[in-house]
């Protein structure tokens, strides 16, 4: 009996355990994963565009606005706004559905461009290269570069221009709260190469006001130049980079070649200024149409800048727009001689003073006094001659100034045209003249006038005239003394006693040593070479613009 109770209770045991069911354990239920219907909207900075990033790049802290219809955005009645993350973008989430009008900007960059009546042009894509602005199978865009707008041709003239315009804004997005939407959109300047354009004459006197001391001083950079070519320079170049008064060593042993950093930065500088000047000139034409005294001086400072680089790299490329197209070649001394003319009729117009306002001015005198340089590039005395009698014309009112004091102030009654009020390293330690006092360099002096035309004398003749209308007023002013001139001989050696005297330093030796065909005599010592005449162009340039050629004797 006992024996089989045993097995029986087992069987219970197992029986009892099988049935029991075990503790509820408590899970976490499942989440559904939350669904992103966020419209982000990235506002990509168009003037910040280059081959490796052709929208520009994406923009921090602008402002989007998006809006229902065309009419709220005449009333700047938005309905959403969001400001762009370090990433560029503008997120909405949650938001009413439907379709709005995007606005964007930052500063003065935006996407909509308008005019008078409020129409905007319409652009979502940049021009990519410079055969992409010149490509015969889409529109014609005037004054287009790299990195601007491709303007769409809304009237279908095959011409993108200023009647290309629609009812702003135009670009919209769609919210839709079920899917996430995304967007792109490019904010820049109507002309972006140009930079922001100008609103009002005053902004664009303090620009001038900047670009004329940048100008003043490639200037005299240009003079430095000079000396250190010639026979003045003593070989001590300070106040500069070691790598840079290297460079200025060369060119005193004539050691030139188109690398050199000297040489590329006066081409850079001046050319950078060309441009500068070419754009404040688009913005006075937009903001005041006609006559400005502002426009007048900046074909002057135009022209003096042309003829800097005349001087000393010949033929030249004319930048004419706002930018430097890809094909630009160098043109003619003739063309380029006339292009310098034309600006210089056109400079400086009505100014006869300069005013505390604005001492940089030039006016009509150096006016006069740039068309004489000019021609006496071109070796027309007949024209050197017109423009000092027009000067002298002029100054009859005035007297020269006492020797010692030329240089002590800009308002002296010496100067034609002073742009720099001051002195910066490395010229102010280059500029030494001995016995006077040295505050300030000027562009153009009424010294000029008499040493000019004398210099026209003696390529033309009669070499009397020489003393009489010009070497004798300046040698009597300064108590020097003139030896007879009989010979070609005596006029080029009292004339270059004159020049070394009064213009020590100033830029014209170089110069005058060509012009009376002495620098080969002069500077063989130094390592002259007949080529050396004209300057190389720089490498970068004649690899960045393949139909620019180099001057000839120069690799």
């Amino acid at each position: 009996m006992k024996r089989f109770l045993l097995p029986v209770l087992l069987c219970c045991l197992f029986a009892c355990k099988k049935d029991q069911q075990p503790d509820p354990v408590d899970t976490p239920p499942v989440e559904e994963p939350v669904k992103d219907t966020t419209t982000r909207i990235t506002v990509w900075d168009a003037t910040l565009w280059s081959k490796s990033n052709p929208k520009g790049l994406p923009v921090e802290g602008a402002t989007v606005e998006l809006y229902a219809t065309q009419q709220d955005y005449v009333i700047k009645k938005p309905a959403l706004t969001a400001t762009t993350d370090k990433n560029g973008i503008a997120s909405f989430a949650g938001k009413k559905e439907g379709e709005y009008f995007i606005v964007a900007y930052k500063d003065k960059k935006t996407n909509i461009w308008k005019d008078k009546l409020g129409r905007t042009k319409i652009s979502d894509t940049l021009f990519q290269s410079f055969q992409s602005t010149i490509d015969p199978d889409r529109p014609k865009q005037i004054n287009a570069a790299p990195g601007d707008f491709m303007f769409r041709d809304l009237n279908d003239d095959f011409k993108a221009d200023s009647n290309d315009v629609t009812t702003a804004p135009f670009f919209k997005v769609t919210i839709n709260n079920n899917i996430p939407v995304a967007a792109n959109t490019l904010i820049g300047y109507p002309v972006n190469h140009e930079g922001a354009p100008l609103n009002t004459m005053d902004e664009v006197n303090a620009a001038f006001a900047i670009l004329a001391q940048e100008i003043g001083d490639t200037h005299l950079g240009f003079v430095m130049l000079d000396g250190v070519l010639s026979d003045e320079s003593d070989g001590k170049i300070v106040g500069v980079e070691d790598d840079i008064a290297s460079d200025w060593n060369r060119i005193d042993h004539f050691l030139i070649f188109s690398s050199n950093k000297v040489i590329r930065r006066l081409w850079n500088e001046h050319y950078a200024s060309i441009l500068k000047i070419n754009k404040l000139l688009v913005n006075v034409d937009r903001i005041t149409p006609g006559y400005t005294e502002v426009r007048t001086q900046l074909y002057g400072f135009r022209a003096l800048i042309y003829l800097d680089l005349l001087k000393y790299f010949g033929e030249l490329p004319l930048v004419k727009g706002t930018f430097i197209p890809e094909d630009i070649y160098r043109s003619s001394l003739e063309v380029v001689r006339d292009y310098i003319n034309q600006d210089i009729l056109k400079s400086f117009y009505n100014t006869w003073t300069v005013t505390a306002q604005n001492p940089w001015y030039g006016t009509v005198a150096a006016s006069f006094m740039l068309r004489a340089r000019l021609y006496m590039e071109a070796s027309d005395n007949t024209g050197v001659f017109y423009m000092t009698e027009s000067g002298w014309n002029y100054y009859e009112m005035f007297g020269l100034s006492d020797f010692s004091q030329i240089f002590v102030s800009p308002a002296g009654s010496e100067i034609i045209w002073a742009i720099s009020p001051t002195l910066k390293s490395p010229f102010k330690e280059y500029f030494v003249k001995e016995g006077q006092t040295v505050n300030f360099f000027p562009v153009i002096r009424k010294t000029e006038t008499y040493l000019i035309r004398a210099l026209a004398y003696f390529r033309y003749g009669p070499w009397g005239l020489m003393k009489e209308e010009g070497m004798g007023i300046i040698a009597d002013r300064s108590g020097r003394t003139i030896g007879p001139i009989n010979t070609q001989e005596d006029a080029v050696r009292e004339l270059g006693k004159l020049y070394t005297e009064e213009f020590y330093r100033e830029g014209f030796r170089y110069r005058f040593l060509h012009l009376t065909r002495q620098a080969e005599k002069v500077l063989a010592p130094k390592g002259y070479q007949s080529y050396n005449e004209l300057m190389p162009v720089p490498d970068s340039i004649l690899m960045k613009y393949p139909f620019i050629s180099q001057n000839p004797g120069y690799k």
